[in-house]
């Protein structure tokens, strides 16, 4: 009896082991530099000056962050190469501007891959109102260091917004907003796999030395507790309610308390000390009790927030 349970505790570490290699982190993408820029030549699509372009940006900008990419923003790169990126410049011209930063003396600023993005809306002018048809977001990566694209990508959300009849341009510019950064949380998952898979072809393409390594682990405060936003999507609120009260009763989560609601969109902010393994466990646990098809149902998780999407409608 005891060599059964030596052995099955060998084997079920062992199991742990594999489980947990299975989903380490990439290394060639740690420290891999990446700058992300919009391309706007084409008229019909969003100037870079544009709100709608800078929220979509920092969209992007932090879901490769956290995936462990060092990001180098544009205006910084901007600045300290003492130039400036001008709105409706053709792709080329962008691209040669970037190439041209890289050849710089200054480390901070230099890049291996490039994310070049267009956003595309369409607008229908009805005869009470406007209703926005489609947005796209669509685009390349480029290795700077041999100027070849690498592969692209493109993305479309089709779900169509009836604006009011008194709707002026700022009005249409923060409908749109609101849809095209669900669409670049959704383009940015796709682009940290495209990236990881670029980044394994030019063997990792970190520039930055010791800089990409500050010797800490990201888990070393899994114990204290942190704020999260919590958003629940396209969910009935009698489920939201019941789900959310099942959360509030994990061990590990402090504090939950309902922030803003926005049609199909309920955000909470809730306290916890949990690390993104063993939430994403009570998460699926919760959807269970709460009756919920968790096959059904998107999540993702991030360092500050979560997000769980339901896709039966």
């Amino acid at each position: 009896m005891r060599f059964f349970m030596t052995r099955s505790v060998q084997m079920l570490a062992l199991m742990l082991v594999l489980l947990a290699g299975s989903f380490s982190f990439n290394p060639s993408s740690a420290g891999t530099r990446v700058v992300v820029s919009g391309e706007d030549s084409n008229r019909h699509s969003v100037r870079r000056d544009m709100e709608i372009y800078k929220s979509v940006i920092a969209e992007l900008q932090e879901s490769l962050s956290n995936a462990g990419f060092d990001v180098i923003d544009e205006d910084l790169l901007a600045v300290e190469a003492g130039f400036k990126i001008a709105n409706r410049r053709p792709k080329t011209e962008l691209i040669q501007t970037l190439k041209v930063a890289n050849e710089d003396g200054n480390v901070k600023i230099r890049s291996r891959l490039a994310v070049i993005f267009s956003i595309i809306p369409q607008v229908k002018k009805l005869s009470m109102a406007n209703r926005i048809e489609s947005i796209r977001i669509r685009g390349d990566i480029y290795d700077l260091a041999s100027l070849k694209k690498l592969s692209g990508f493109k993305v479309k959300s089709t779900y169509k917004k009836v604006l009011p009849p008194d709707c002026d341009f700022l009005c249409v510019s923060e409908a749109i907003i609101e849809v095209a950064d669900d669409l670049a949380m959704d383009l940015g998952d796709t682009l940290v796999q495209k990236l990881e898979i670029a980044a394994e072809k030019i063997g990792g393409g970190s520039s930055c030395g010791t800089l990409c390594d500050d010797g800490k682990s990201g888990a070393a405060n899994a114990s204290m507790s942190r704020p999260l936003l919590f958003e629940l999507v396209r969910f009935e609120y009698p489920v939201v309610r019941k789900f959310m009260k099942i959360m509030g009763r994990q061990k590990g989560i402090s504090k939950i308390e309902m922030g803003s609601s926005s049609g199909t969109k309920r955000s909470y902010s809730m306290e916890t000390t949990l690390d993104t393994g063993v939430l994403e466990e009570k998460i699926y646990d919760a959807l269970e009790a709460a009756s919920i098809n968790y096959e059904k149902v998107k999540i993702k998780i991030t360092p500050d927030s979560v997000r769980v999407q339901n896709l039966n409608r």
